[in-house]
């Protein structure tokens, strides 16, 4: 779908069209003779497409909402193209030559360099010209609401899944330190074993948040060593039999131990609430 065909009517004046660039990337002239002119000017309403099909026939249903009509406009929002669509482990999932089961859809973009954002639909979803195929002759590309929808949805579901390794692990904590308190598995030699089903899910909630973190959430301040065993002293003591024979400080690696649960509770939450701020959940 060329620019021009975008909206009804026609977009060609009787005047000199000035050049415009957007990434050192020439906008089309029916584009610049829009901005110029104001033709797409409105403050209420949509522009309703020309045609309610787009270039391979399927049936497209959406509007131009919003037409940027200056250059910073149209800078701010192709910027924020590569902040709203990265490789989470969703997005670009369809970057290696597959493509998404629903009509009209393309691979998903993930180098912005010759994408220009000039506009959104009335749902906000992204207009843009695509110069990867010809840098004289865009097409124009619209990122419908069923990707992004699909999209948050799984996002959505990860989330849940993170949050619920977070309480799994501090469960697991405290049940393995409560059970030394509890003397629940001391052996008659002094020594100490862990609870069979609480330390596999120690291990298992702290490598589910290791995966979620590694394929969706990267950019959040996570690191599994933070929750290592290591950290609560007490576990190790009471299974090394340092607790039989008091050659450490009984109350001082329970408190450091506890602290750790309590600490780590603490962190993990802000985290989940940091994750569902950034998807607006």
């Amino acid at each position: 779908m060329c620019f021009v065909s975008l909206v009804r009517g026609t977009l060609l004046q009787a005047l000199t069209v000035l050049g415009m660039k957007i990434r050192n990337l020439n906008l089309p002239k029916e584009m610049i003779t829009a901005i110029q002119t104001g033709l797409l000017r409105r403050d209420v309403g949509s522009w309703q497409l020309k045609t309610d099909c787009d270039s391979y026939g399927y049936l497209l249903e959406t509007e131009l909402g919003e037409f940027y009509e200056s250059e910073q406009p149209i800078i701010n929002a192709t910027k924020q193209l590569s902040s709203d669509f990265v490789i989470d482990g969703v997005y670009g999932v369809y970057g290696d030559g597959s493509l998404p089961d629903y009509p009209g859809a393309i691979q998903d973009i993930t180098d912005f360099r010759y994408i220009i954002c000039f506009g959104s639909s009335g749902d906000g979803a992204p207009f843009c010209l695509d110069y990867r195929s010809s840098i004289e002759d865009p097409s124009v590309i619209w990122w419908d609401d069923i990707n992004r929808r699909e999209r948050k949805k799984i996002i959505c579901e990860k989330i849940e899944e993170f949050y619920e390794a977070s309480i799994a692990y501090t469960n697991a904590c405290d049940q393995l330190i409560t059970d030394i308190q509890r003397m629940t598995y001391r052996c008659e030699s002094g020594y100490y074993t862990n609870d069979p089903a609480a330390y596999a899910l120690f291990e298992q909630s702290i490598s589910k948040m290791e995966m979620l973190h590694g394929l969706y959430f990267q950019r959040i301040d996570f690191d599994s060593e933070d929750f290592a065993i290591d950290k609560m002293p007490l576990i190790w003591a009471a299974n090394s039999g340092e607790l039989a024979r008091k050659t450490v400080n009984s109350d001082e690696v329970y408190k450091k131990s506890r602290d750790h649960i309590k600490s780590s509770s603490d962190r993990l939450s802000g985290l989940c609430k940091e994750l569902m701020h950034k998807h607006m959940i």
